[in-house]
């Protein structure tokens, strides 16, 4: 179905709460940063391509594929294609990173 990039990134950012919700994460932030640009803009609100940080504590690291995996089709028509969780409970970081498509759609890759 056809969606709109701020529509995409409204129902990401819901989903990553609800998900973050459900596995028990506390102190959850996230932070929208346009990839090219001023750091300080809020990359939430701005059409193109944006990096997606989530800082969070995690009752068991392995979580993060419960909170992560399900947004992941989501990801390339909200333009965040980069996307970095913190987890402080573990001191870990994980970097999911999708293509976007260019005339294939076998051009994606898939999150590490």
């Amino acid at each position: 179905a056809k969606m709109s990039t701020m529509d995409a990134r409204a129902v990401l950012e819901s989903e990553l709460n609800k998900n973050l919700t459900a596995v028990g994460a506390t102190k959850s932030t996230m932070t929208w940063k346009p990839t090219a640009g001023t750091a300080d803009a809020d990359g939430r609100a701005l059409d193109g391509p944006v990096e997606l940080t989530i800082n969070t504590k995690l009752p068991d690291k392995e979580l993060r594929k419960q909170v992560v995996d399900p947004i992941k089709p989501y990801m390339e028509k909200a333009k965040v294609f980069s996307l970095v969780m913190n987890d402080s409970a573990s001191h870990a970081n994980w970097t999911y990173n999708v293509q976007p498509a260019t005339s294939s759609p076998d051009s994606e890759t898939g999150a590490q």
